[in-house]
Protein backbone atom coordinates (compact mmCIF):
# COMPACT_ATOMS: atom_id res chain seq x y z
CA UNK A 1 0.00 0.00 0.00
CA UNK A 2 1.36 3.35 -1.12
CA UNK A 3 0.62 6.65 0.43
CA UNK A 4 -2.37 8.73 -0.38
CA UNK A 5 -1.54 11.77 -2.45
CA UNK A 6 -1.19 14.91 -0.68
CA UNK A 7 -1.43 18.76 -1.87
CA UNK A 8 -2.98 19.95 -4.88
CA UNK A 9 -2.55 19.68 -8.47
CA UNK A 10 0.40 22.06 -9.92
CA UNK A 11 2.14 23.61 -13.45
CA UNK A 12 5.34 25.43 -13.24
CA UNK A 13 5.85 28.46 -14.77
CA UNK A 14 7.20 29.03 -18.37
CA UNK A 15 10.14 30.27 -17.50
CA UNK A 16 10.79 27.09 -15.01
CA UNK A 17 9.91 24.16 -17.68
CA UNK A 18 12.54 21.54 -17.28
CA UNK A 19 14.18 22.45 -14.47
CA UNK A 20 16.39 21.30 -13.48
CA UNK A 21 18.61 20.31 -16.70
CA UNK A 22 17.20 22.80 -18.53
CA UNK A 23 18.09 26.11 -17.18
CA UNK A 24 16.55 29.52 -18.30
CA UNK A 25 18.04 32.62 -17.67
CA UNK A 26 14.83 33.47 -16.14
CA UNK A 27 15.26 30.80 -13.73
CA UNK A 28 19.04 31.10 -12.71
CA UNK A 29 18.96 35.12 -13.48
CA UNK A 30 21.28 37.20 -10.11
CA UNK A 31 18.75 38.49 -7.68
CA UNK A 32 20.01 41.25 -5.57
CA UNK A 33 21.46 40.27 -2.28
CA UNK A 34 22.27 37.03 -3.76
CA UNK A 35 26.01 37.25 -2.61
CA UNK A 36 26.07 37.17 1.13
CA UNK A 37 29.33 35.90 2.63
CA UNK A 38 27.84 32.99 4.10
CA UNK A 39 28.33 29.52 2.96
CA UNK A 40 25.99 26.76 2.63
CA UNK A 41 26.88 22.97 3.00
CA UNK A 42 24.43 20.73 1.12
CA UNK A 43 24.53 16.99 1.76
CA UNK A 44 23.32 14.70 -0.17
CA UNK A 45 22.84 10.68 0.64
CA UNK A 46 22.72 8.04 -1.98
CA UNK A 47 22.66 4.61 -3.03
CA UNK A 48 22.23 2.85 -6.68
CA UNK A 49 20.33 6.21 -8.08
CA UNK A 50 21.94 7.05 -10.76
CA UNK A 51 18.91 7.51 -12.46
CA UNK A 52 17.51 10.56 -10.39
CA UNK A 53 20.53 11.97 -8.96
CA UNK A 54 21.80 14.37 -11.50
CA UNK A 55 18.92 15.88 -11.02
CA UNK A 56 19.84 16.97 -7.55
CA UNK A 57 23.21 17.39 -8.59
CA UNK A 58 22.41 20.02 -11.07
CA UNK A 59 19.13 21.90 -8.86
CA UNK A 60 22.14 22.42 -6.38
CA UNK A 61 24.79 23.60 -9.38
CA UNK A 62 22.33 25.83 -10.63
CA UNK A 63 21.40 27.80 -7.67
CA UNK A 64 21.60 31.62 -7.75
CA UNK A 65 23.62 31.67 -4.77
CA UNK A 66 27.25 31.52 -5.29
CA UNK A 67 29.09 29.97 -2.35
CA UNK A 68 27.59 26.09 -2.12
CA UNK A 69 29.30 23.29 -0.55
CA UNK A 70 27.76 20.13 -2.11
CA UNK A 71 28.99 16.97 -0.52
CA UNK A 72 27.58 13.26 -1.76
CA UNK A 73 27.93 10.69 0.73
CA UNK A 74 27.26 7.34 -1.27
CA UNK A 75 27.19 4.07 -0.03
CA UNK A 76 29.30 2.01 -2.29
CA UNK A 77 26.66 2.31 -5.03
CA UNK A 78 27.51 -0.11 -7.98
CA UNK A 79 24.60 1.06 -10.91
CA UNK A 80 27.02 4.39 -12.62
CA UNK A 81 26.69 6.55 -10.07
CA UNK A 82 30.12 7.09 -9.19
CA UNK A 83 30.67 7.69 -12.62
CA UNK A 84 28.26 10.34 -12.55
CA UNK A 85 30.46 11.75 -9.37
CA UNK A 86 33.69 11.31 -10.99
CA UNK A 87 32.36 13.86 -13.57
CA UNK A 88 30.16 16.18 -11.45
CA UNK A 89 31.92 20.04 -11.13
CA UNK A 90 32.20 21.33 -7.89
CA UNK A 91 31.51 18.34 -6.07
CA UNK A 92 32.83 17.05 -2.71
CA UNK A 93 32.12 13.25 -2.59
CA UNK A 94 33.30 9.69 -0.79
CA UNK A 95 31.46 5.92 -1.21
CA UNK A 96 31.67 3.57 1.39
CA UNK A 97 29.58 1.27 2.80
CA UNK A 98 27.49 3.03 5.87
CA UNK A 99 24.72 1.71 8.26
CA UNK A 100 21.94 3.48 6.43
CA UNK A 101 20.24 7.30 5.34
CA UNK A 102 21.32 8.43 8.91
CA UNK A 103 24.72 7.40 8.91
CA UNK A 104 25.90 9.03 6.03
CA UNK A 105 23.92 12.35 6.40
CA UNK A 106 25.84 12.07 10.00
CA UNK A 107 29.02 11.61 8.12
CA UNK A 108 28.14 14.23 5.76
CA UNK A 109 27.38 16.87 8.45
CA UNK A 110 30.71 15.77 10.35
CA UNK A 111 32.97 16.81 6.81
CA UNK A 112 31.13 20.01 6.20
CA UNK A 113 32.40 23.65 6.79
CA UNK A 114 29.29 25.83 5.90
CA UNK A 115 27.56 28.05 8.74
CA UNK A 116 24.25 27.15 7.01
CA UNK A 117 23.07 23.16 6.49
CA UNK A 118 20.74 22.13 3.97
CA UNK A 119 19.63 18.00 3.09
CA UNK A 120 19.13 16.72 -0.08
CA UNK A 121 18.29 13.32 -0.62
CA UNK A 122 19.65 11.91 -4.27
CA UNK A 123 16.07 11.51 -5.71
CA UNK A 124 14.93 15.16 -4.65
CA UNK A 125 16.02 18.01 -6.30
CA UNK A 126 15.73 22.22 -4.76
CA UNK A 127 13.73 24.68 -6.79
CA UNK A 128 15.40 27.38 -8.58
CA UNK A 129 16.93 30.16 -6.05
CA UNK A 130 16.06 27.79 -3.01
CA UNK A 131 19.09 28.24 -1.43
CA UNK A 132 19.34 31.97 -2.59
CA UNK A 133 15.58 32.51 -0.70
CA UNK A 134 16.54 30.37 2.68
CA UNK A 135 20.06 32.54 3.14
CA UNK A 136 18.37 35.76 2.43
CA UNK A 137 15.54 34.73 5.06
CA UNK A 138 17.75 32.99 7.79
CA UNK A 139 20.39 37.07 7.15
CA UNK A 140 17.12 38.93 8.08
CA UNK A 141 15.71 37.02 11.07
CA UNK A 142 18.69 36.11 13.26
CA UNK A 143 17.02 34.47 15.79
CA UNK A 144 15.46 31.89 13.58
CA UNK A 145 17.73 28.61 13.19
CA UNK A 146 15.63 26.61 10.94
CA UNK A 147 14.05 27.99 8.03
CA UNK A 148 11.45 26.11 5.72
CA UNK A 149 8.88 26.41 3.04
CA UNK A 150 6.61 24.92 0.66
CA UNK A 151 7.05 21.60 -1.13
CA UNK A 152 6.11 20.51 -4.67
CA UNK A 153 5.55 16.35 -4.79
CA UNK A 154 6.71 14.55 -8.14
CA UNK A 155 4.51 11.59 -8.28
CA UNK A 156 6.33 9.41 -10.43
CA UNK A 157 4.35 5.87 -10.11
CA UNK A 158 2.98 3.54 -12.20
CA UNK A 159 4.25 5.17 -15.69
CA UNK A 160 2.33 8.34 -14.94
CA UNK A 161 3.70 11.59 -14.03
CA UNK A 162 2.00 14.59 -11.70
CA UNK A 163 3.55 17.70 -9.97
CA UNK A 164 1.24 18.76 -6.75
CA UNK A 165 1.91 21.86 -4.68
CA UNK A 166 2.10 20.83 -0.77
CA UNK A 167 2.24 23.36 2.09
CA UNK A 168 3.54 23.94 5.01
CA UNK A 169 2.18 25.70 7.88
CA UNK A 170 3.65 28.37 10.22
CA UNK A 171 5.54 26.35 12.92
CA UNK A 172 3.13 24.96 15.99
CA UNK A 173 5.14 22.48 18.30
CA UNK A 174 1.61 20.57 19.42
CA UNK A 175 0.51 20.18 15.81
CA UNK A 176 3.94 18.69 15.02
CA UNK A 177 4.02 16.22 18.06
CA UNK A 178 0.17 15.31 17.77
CA UNK A 179 -0.92 15.77 14.23
CA UNK A 180 2.09 15.18 11.70
CA UNK A 181 4.74 16.48 10.37
CA UNK A 182 4.48 19.54 7.94
CA UNK A 183 8.36 20.57 8.02
CA UNK A 184 9.59 19.45 4.23
CA UNK A 185 13.20 18.17 4.52
CA UNK A 186 14.29 18.93 1.34
CA UNK A 187 12.99 22.35 1.92
CA UNK A 188 14.01 23.34 5.28
CA UNK A 189 17.63 24.96 5.51
CA UNK A 190 19.26 25.18 9.67
CA UNK A 191 22.33 26.84 10.94
CA UNK A 192 25.17 24.67 11.89
CA UNK A 193 24.70 25.76 15.17
CA UNK A 194 21.22 24.33 15.76
CA UNK A 195 22.99 20.78 15.51
CA UNK A 196 24.37 20.60 18.98
CA UNK A 197 21.39 19.00 19.71
CA UNK A 198 23.46 16.18 18.44
CA UNK A 199 23.42 13.66 15.39
CA UNK A 200 20.66 11.95 13.53
CA UNK A 201 19.26 8.94 15.30
CA UNK A 202 20.28 6.22 12.89
CA UNK A 203 18.32 3.51 14.38
CA UNK A 204 15.76 5.26 12.38
CA UNK A 205 14.32 4.72 8.78
CA UNK A 206 11.60 6.82 7.77
CA UNK A 207 11.39 9.77 10.73
CA UNK A 208 14.54 10.81 11.29
CA UNK A 209 14.14 13.86 9.72
CA UNK A 210 10.85 14.73 12.05
CA UNK A 211 12.92 13.14 14.89
CA UNK A 212 15.33 15.67 14.34
CA UNK A 213 12.82 18.79 14.39
CA UNK A 214 11.64 18.22 17.13
CA UNK A 215 14.72 16.89 18.94
CA UNK A 216 15.76 20.66 18.30
CA UNK A 217 12.08 22.51 18.83
CA UNK A 218 12.66 20.92 22.55
CA UNK A 219 16.33 22.48 22.76
CA UNK A 220 14.30 26.01 21.94
CA UNK A 221 15.25 25.90 18.31
CA UNK A 222 13.17 28.58 16.59
CA UNK A 223 11.21 27.68 12.85
CA UNK A 224 10.35 30.16 10.81
CA UNK A 225 8.49 29.29 7.85
CA UNK A 226 8.68 30.96 4.29
CA UNK A 227 5.23 30.28 1.68
CA UNK A 228 7.19 29.66 -1.06
CA UNK A 229 8.44 26.14 -2.63
CA UNK A 230 11.75 25.52 -2.11
CA UNK A 231 12.06 22.06 -3.58
CA UNK A 232 10.40 18.95 -5.41
CA UNK A 233 10.43 15.72 -3.34
CA UNK A 234 10.41 13.11 -5.93
CA UNK A 235 7.93 9.75 -4.86
CA UNK A 236 8.41 6.77 -7.10
CA UNK A 237 7.70 2.63 -7.50
CA UNK A 238 10.93 2.69 -5.50
CA UNK A 239 11.27 4.93 -2.92
CA UNK A 240 10.53 4.50 1.00
CA UNK A 241 8.22 7.15 0.41
CA UNK A 242 6.16 5.45 -2.69
CA UNK A 243 6.44 1.57 -1.94
CA UNK A 244 5.30 0.94 1.84
CA UNK A 245 3.72 2.47 5.15
CA UNK A 246 3.95 -0.43 7.15
CA UNK A 247 7.00 0.76 8.76
CA UNK A 248 6.39 4.68 8.43
CA UNK A 249 3.51 4.78 10.33
CA UNK A 250 4.73 3.06 13.55
CA UNK A 251 7.96 4.31 13.65
CA UNK A 252 6.62 8.24 13.26
CA UNK A 253 4.32 7.53 15.95
CA UNK A 254 7.00 5.96 18.37
CA UNK A 255 8.97 9.19 17.62
CA UNK A 256 5.76 11.45 18.99
CA UNK A 257 5.26 9.60 21.69
CA UNK A 258 8.86 9.97 22.50
CA UNK A 259 7.97 13.98 22.73
CA UNK A 260 5.27 13.75 24.39
CA UNK A 261 2.88 12.97 21.98
CA UNK A 262 -0.92 11.79 22.85
CA UNK A 263 -1.60 8.26 22.47
CA UNK A 264 -5.53 9.45 21.39
CA UNK A 265 -4.17 11.68 19.12
CA UNK A 266 -5.00 12.50 15.53
CA UNK A 267 -2.00 11.14 13.97
CA UNK A 268 -2.94 7.65 15.88
CA UNK A 269 -6.00 8.08 13.10
CA UNK A 270 -4.20 8.78 10.68
CA UNK A 271 -2.20 5.90 11.36
CA UNK A 272 -5.38 3.69 11.70
CA UNK A 273 -7.12 5.50 8.05
CA UNK A 274 -3.51 5.41 5.85
CA UNK A 275 -1.57 2.61 7.51
CA UNK A 276 -4.61 -0.31 8.08
CA UNK A 277 -7.66 0.42 6.04
CA UNK A 278 -6.00 -0.40 3.18
CA UNK A 279 -4.43 -3.98 4.62
CA UNK A 280 -7.16 -5.20 6.90
CA UNK A 281 -10.49 -3.23 6.35
CA UNK A 282 -12.15 -5.04 8.69
CA UNK A 283 -10.09 -4.12 11.45
CA UNK A 284 -10.12 -0.30 10.73
CA UNK A 285 -13.65 -0.10 10.77
CA UNK A 286 -13.91 -1.49 14.06
CA UNK A 287 -10.65 0.55 15.35
CA UNK A 288 -12.71 4.02 13.82
CA UNK A 289 -15.75 3.30 15.44
CA UNK A 290 -13.73 2.97 19.03
CA UNK A 291 -11.85 6.06 18.15
CA UNK A 292 -15.17 8.06 17.23
CA UNK A 293 -16.82 6.93 20.34
CA UNK A 294 -14.08 8.45 22.90
CA UNK A 295 -14.38 11.88 20.89
CA UNK A 296 -17.86 11.78 20.04
CA UNK A 297 -18.59 15.73 21.70
CA UNK A 298 -22.84 15.11 23.68
CA UNK A 299 -25.39 16.52 21.99
CA UNK A 300 -26.35 19.66 23.93
CA UNK A 301 -29.32 19.46 25.47
CA UNK A 302 -29.17 15.53 26.19
CA UNK A 303 -29.46 13.66 29.12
Amino acid sequence: MSFPRLGEPYTRPPEHLGWPRAVSPTATAKEPGAGHKRLVSVVTPSLDQVTLLEDALASVRHQVYPRIEHIVVDGGSRDGTLEILHGAPDLTWISEPDQGQADALNKGFARATGEILGWLNADDFYEPGAVHTAVSFLVGHPDVDVVYGDCLYLYQQAGCEELRMVRARRFNLDFLVNVGCYIHQPAAFFRRSALDVGPLDPRLRYAMDYELWLRMARAGKRFGYLPLALATFRITDTSKSGTSLTGFWPEVRGVSRRYGGRFFSPMLQRHLKEGLAGRWPGAYASAKRVFTSLFRRPTPGAG
